[in-house]
């Protein structure tokens, strides 16, 4: 799900039953702001100035 308002961007991120994500990586422009921008207790991204495209990478693995 996506929302994007007053360039504020947030993503909830899931993975397949079965799957647990094992990486998130967030980009805005060229600069990598995944420290900031990605809350891995609730799973969500959430950006509050967006300031150029945003692209997310994700790893998945299945579940021990």
């Amino acid at each position: 799900q996506m929302c994007i308002r007053d360039r504020v961007y947030k993503a909830a991120l899931t993975a397949e039953s079965g799957y647990t994500l094992t990486e998130v990586n967030v980009k805005m422009g060229s600069e990598d702001i995944t420290e900031t921008a990605w809350n891995a207790e609730e799973g969500c991204v959430n950006i509050e100035a967006v300031t150029g495209n945003i692209v997310i990478t994700a790893k998945a693995e299945v579940k021990e």
